[in-house]
């Protein structure tokens, strides 16, 4: 399947390649090569979703979404990187990529969260322009100063602004797309094979963004270079797409594919005919570990209020995120775990007697 995507796509690959290459010799953003890295990988996760696109038949707007999303990360991440040595362009071009960017992050949350309700809205294109109108007015009033005059960051003292207009709209986003996780735990609502782990890492991918910014609302420093994280997630996202794209090639997928059209039929009747790779794996993730993590973060925070290290108002506004990812991530990790166990029924067996 590799070789098939190479020989395809093979005078894209090489243009876009040297495109990145000579952006990378010419230094014009800094001498780490994994903002570059990130771009590429991104151009190969567009090319896998566009081989997807042609083969789903379920939920194929959300597809559609995903390969949207990735066409502009594709095109247009450079840009800020390209214009960053012109002064007079510089915060101009990096002020909209970015809030055009939060606009595709937040539209697609809110459009899956409509998905989940099949009698709210009836078609796909409906729900997409629905989620566009809506995604646009909260991007508009939340980024409308930095819109107007884009060269207000060249002072510095707006970055803090910045930063928090940015934390809201992931927050909205997170919580959109908390909305379809609990939907989909309650059945409400069934996605193709692999679809449910792609939103779980674009979902994850929020939720990071968010803490990176409640971090600088603390005045910390982030102890990783935020590069290294896109990279894991890109390379995660990469091979969950073309996982997917495997599976679609595949006889099987048909009869899932057919399956999970008549869940609400089917349910509690037929098992799934046969698990993905990646549902043998999710049921050996604890719940726990992840909980832990989060609920030992939101003592720390808490701590360094009663030291009076930080505000009341940051501990309310990093308590309310970590509450809101806790919940997000639960019925995330929850659903894809019930979706394994309901399929196969031999990981977790019930011990009562009879």
């Amino acid at each position: 399947m590799i070789n098939k995507i190479l020989q395809k796509f093979w005078f894209p690959i090489v243009v876009f390649s040297m495109y990145v290459v000579i952006m990378f010799v010419l230094q014009l953003n800094d001498r780490s090569p994994l903002p570059y890295i990130n771009i590429v990988i991104y151009f190969f996760i567009l090319l896998v979703i566009k081989e997807n696109i042609s083969k789903s038949h379920l939920n194929k707007n959300i597809v559609q979404h995903f390969y949207y999303l990735f066409l502009y990360l594709a095109l247009f991440t450079s840009f800020p990187i390209v214009f960053r040595p012109v002064e007079s362009w510089n915060f101009i071009v990096y002020v909209y990529f970015e809030v055009l960017l939060k606009l595709f992050i937040l539209s697609i949350s809110i459009s899956i969260a409509l998905a989940s309700f099949s009698n709210l809205i009836q078609k796909d294109s409906h729900k997409w322009v629905v989620s566009i109108l809506l995604g646009a007015v909260v991007v508009l009033i939340n980024f409308f100063p930095f819109l107007k005059n884009p060269l207000i960051l060249d002072t510095g003292t707006h970055w803090p602004i910045w930063q928090v207009r940015n934390y809201v709209t992931m927050v909205l986003s997170i919580f959109a797309l908390l909305i379809f996780w609990f939907r989909y735990y309650q059945k409400y609502f069934v996605v193709s094979e692999y679809l449910n782990l792609v939103i779980f890492l674009f979902t994850l991918s929020n939720v990071i963004e968010a803490l990176h910014f409640v971090a600088y609302q603390h005045q910390l420093r982030v102890f990783i270079n935020g590069q290294i994280i896109s990279f894991v997630l890109n390379i995660l996202l990469l091979t969950v797409w073309y996982f997917r794209l495997l599976y679609l090639n595949t006889d099987i997928s048909k009869e899932n594919e057919r399956y999970l059209k008549n869940f609400k039929y089917l349910n509690g009747l037929v098992s799934k005919p046969k698990p993905s790779f990646f549902e043998k794996i999710i049921p050996f993730i604890s719940i726990h570990l992840i909980a832990g993590i989060l609920i030992l973060g939101v003592s720390l925070i808490i701590a360094l209020y009663l030291i009076n290290k930080i505000t009341f108002y940051l501990l309310l506004n990093t308590a309310f995120i970590l509450i809101t990812v806790i919940l997000a991530l639960f019925f995330s990790f929850s659903s894809i775990r019930r979706d394994w166990q309901n399929a196969v029924g031999i990981l977790f067996r019930n011990t009562k007697r009879k």
